[in-house]
């Protein structure tokens, strides 16, 4: 889960993972911040293991940006930001400052698949740099709030630098998550809305060799692969045959009974809500949220947009998710 707390010339996001002790890192400071919230399957101490010959570099820092040699993993997990607290230029009033720490990571980021938007942390890429502190830590989950603080802007960089630490969004599937973590009744709705999908598709097409498996009059439909949804395969030149726009509209037929005569994704659907069916099936929508952006406006004059954490974020009603 993360919350985008500041953008443009600066900016911060709220998140959440979860953390144990840890080593000692050293390094330099940073700028942007940003918030989110992420699982950990193993503590902090295991980031000891990373290799970091493919990153610029790890360091810790207080409120102010100075490196805290002697700072540990666990400290920084230990210490807490108040993001009511964050300024326009997306550090905590001065009063809190110097209780917060800031775990920095300088790791390059890459796109590996254009054609999917795939993207990876690692040796080769474009310089990228993320700065991260803890909001809070909920152990009903074993995942934690965090503010993140981007210096850098590369694609996903927020989520590939968690990934690279080992302590992805906790919902971020593309990026070591659970489409549904924490969200058991999401889970349950997820399957059972894909087995009525299977049911209707897997049952009424053809099957891989070509036989066809379609006795009730519908559109055949190629049989997809298992856990694919229907608009993830083309449709067969049979079910454009039997299904297609080319077909004419009678003269006694209303608009809504042409469209579902001849729409595949409508035959396919054998009678389904295939539109709710496959919302159940699909991402809510990762962690992350935008929180406060500040940029430069025309005049000179620093403006700034800042928002509510969301329901995930908000650790203090009981109802982080």
């Amino acid at each position: 889960r993360l919350e985008d707390v500041e953008g443009m010339a600066e900016g911060c996001v709220s998140g959440r993972i979860s953390c144990g002790d840890g080593t000692v890192v050293e390094g330099g400071a940073t700028s942007n911040k940003e918030a989110l919230r992420a699982t950990t399957e193993a503590t902090v101490a295991a980031t000891a293991a990373i290799d970091t010959t493919n990153a610029t570099s790890f360091w810790i820092t207080n409120g102010q940006g100075e490196i805290q040699k002697d700072a540990s993993l666990s400290d920084v997990f230990q210490s807490r930001l108040d993001v009511t607290t964050l300024q326009d230029d997306g550090s905590a009033s001065t009063a809190t400052r110097n209780g917060v720490l800031w775990l920095h990571l300088s790791c390059p980021c890459k796109i590996v698949c254009h054609k999917n938007g795939i993207c990876e942390a690692g040796s080769g890429g474009k310089p990228a740099q993320t700065a991260f502190a803890v909001v809070g830590y909920d152990e009903l989950t074993d995942s934690t709030v965090l503010v993140c603080k981007p210096v850098t802007g590369r694609t996903h960089q927020i989520r590939l630098h968690l990934q690279y630490l080992g302590h992805p969004i906790g919902n971020d599937p593309n990026y070591g998550g659970e489409l549904f973590f924490a969200d058991p009744a999401g889970l349950r709705a997820c399957q059972a809305a894909q087995k009525r999908i299977d049911d209707a598709d897997l049952t009424g097409g053809t099957n891989n060799t070509g036989t066809n498996n379609d006795d009730d009059g519908q559109a055949q439909i190629d049989r997809r692969p298992e856990n694919a949804i229907s608009t993830d395969i083309p449709a067969s030149e049979e079910e454009i045959a039997r299904a297609g726009m080319h077909h004419k509209r009678e003269e006694s037929e209303t608009l809504l009974s042409f469209i579902k005569r001849s729409c595949v994704w409508c035959a396919r659907s054998r009678g389904e809500n295939r539109s709710m069916l496959e919302f159940l099936v699909r991402s809510r929508g990762i962690w992350l949220h935008a929180f406060q952006y500040s940029m430069v406006g025309p005049s000179g004059k620093v403006m700034t947009y800042k928002t509510k954490l969301p329901i995930w974020g908000d650790l203090s009603t009981g109802k982080g998710i």
